[in-house]
């Protein structure tokens, strides 16, 4: 199985707790596996643990493994593999996506035997299955390091050449047998859109992930191709830092989040192929509150609040794009044009992909970024507090993080849901992020392929899932 995929760079990885990049994603999904995962559904299900059991307070929680599960080497998987990946995510030097969320609530991991694993937390916590179900939070061998990418995923490694491509082969003695069923998959980087179009349309490759929304209906004409079209909570943001000016006054955040047709977006940005966001994230999960006033253009109210900061006279601003993911770009000149109504004039800067993630991603003042489907939670632990390891809006809002701590400590979902509804609010009122929508993933594959299903999760290609596809 062949797979070109968007992205690439010298600074691909396959380290499964620091990656960041799409293709990054790709390579992970083969090696390694979580304590849970959502499935195609987005429903949350065990994976290496099979049981999470909290005691009577929800300061303690029990996860039971997976018996029978082996790495690659053939090490069989116990708790101290578990306790070491834990305790390496939790490792300030190592930069893991998930260290925020980990070490803010996680006091002590712990083997009680071979089996089971005991989490200590700081405060009562609930939600270790769905935080630990992040693909940035890969199970590995005591001892790992990137020269060895040793995990208990459908494929071992065989090679692997930064900007180029990777090879993985079957796992033979995967536990979900008799999956997978190719033998071998080269991920190839393909970061030009035409040129990704024309490996499939050519046969140089199997599947790809990404296909430009403009460039879908000739795909869909092709009698020899498949379009892969999943309805994610995938979610391409405009980021303001909300300690930089101009967007350290609240009043020019709902003033850009005011000045947007969102429906001409959809179009003219992603096709047609979105839901309409209204600036907050997780539209698929119930704690998502939908009875929020949605936001419509307003260029009188945008102009008002501009007056009221200051900007009465006009507002320039820089927007750095890049073409991150599919329709990103595009939106930051759809976003650049409607704001000349409102009296913005957005200078746009675009980078290539390489450039952008940088020394200088989240540190941007006006920028994008992109999330596949998060919980509300989750995405919240990620984005939107102190501690959060991708709080590229810099927000810090003492209330909202409070209510966090609350929703995340009750077991009582009505309860939770109250307080996710208050969070939600606030964040609508004085966020620093600018959702206009949710983006489907759109990818193809040849019709000598078949497996692949739609996915809620906001994997391009279905990464979770390659290892279900097969020749026909």
């Amino acid at each position: 199985m062949r797979l070109g995929v968007s992205g690439g760079s010298s600074k691909d990885t396959l380290d499964p707790h620091t990656w960041a990049q799409q293709i990054d994603g790709a390579r992970v999904c083969q090696l390694y596996e979580w304590l849970a995962y959502r499935d195609a559904d987005y429903v949350l299900r065990p994976m290496l643990g099979v049981e999470f059991i909290p005691n009577k307070n929800a300061d303690q929680m029990l996860v039971k493994l997976r018996p029978g599960v082996t790495f690659h080497s053939g090490k069989p998987l116990t708790a101290d593999d578990v306790v070491f990946s834990f305790e390496r995510m939790m490792n300030p030097n190592v930069g893991a996506a998930e260290y925020g969320q980990f070490i803010s609530v996680i006091k002590k991991v712990e083997a009680v035997d071979s089996g089971t694993v005991r989490f200590t937390f700081k405060f009562p916590f609930s939600q270790l299955e769905d935080f630990a179900g992040s693909s940035s939070a890969g199970i590995i061998p005591v001892g790992w390091t990137e020269n060895k990418p040793d995990g208990t995923g459908p494929f071992k490694f065989q090679s692997f050449t930064p900007g180029q491509q990777s090879v993985f082969v079957r796992n033979d003695h995967y536990w979900d047998h008799p999956k997978p069923y190719v033998d071998s998959v080269t991920i190839i980087d393909l970061t030009d859109d035409a040129a990704r179009v024309n490996a499939l349309v050519s046969g140089a490759v199997d599947a790809i992930d990404s296909v430009p929304y403009v460039l879908l209906p000739s795909v869909q004409a092709n009698t020899n191709l498949h379009a892969l079209i999943s309805e994610t909570g995938n979610w391409y943001p405009l980021t303001m830092r909300v300690d930089k000016a101009p967007f350290n006054d609240p009043r020019v955040r709902q003033a850009m989040r005011w000045l947007i047709d969102r429906n001409q977006m959809l179009n003219d940005a992603y096709g047609g192929h979105a839901r309409i966001g209204n600036d907050l994230f997780a539209i698929d999960d119930p704690l998502y509150d939908h009875s929020i006033e949605q936001r419509e253009q307003d260029i009188d109210k945008a102009k008002f609040l501009l007056k009221q900061a200051g900007h009465g006279n006009g507002l320039t601003v820089n927007l750095v794009t890049a073409p991150i993911e599919n329709g990103v770009v595009q939106s930051c000149v759809v976003f650049a044009q409607q704001a000349k109504a409102a009296g913005v004039n957005v200078v746009l800067t675009k980078l290539d992909t390489t450039t952008f993630f940088d020394n200088q991603y989240m540190q941007r003042t006006f920028s994008v970024d992109w999330w596949d489907a998060e919980s509300f939670l989750s995405g919240t632990a990620y984005t939107q507090l102190p501690f959060s390891h991708f709080n590229e809006t810099h927000y810090d809002n003492p209330q909202f993080t409070k209510w966090y701590y609350d929703a995340v400590a009750t077991t009582d979902f009505s309860l939770q849901k109250e307080i996710a509804a208050k969070m939600q609010q606030q964040l609508w009122l004085d966020g620093g992020e600018i959702i206009v929508a949710f983006a489907d993933n759109v990818d193809a594959y040849s019709r000598k392929v078949t497996g692949f299903i739609p996915n809620k999760t906001g994997f391009n290609l279905n990464y979770w899932g390659v290892k279900d596809a097969w020749f026909v």
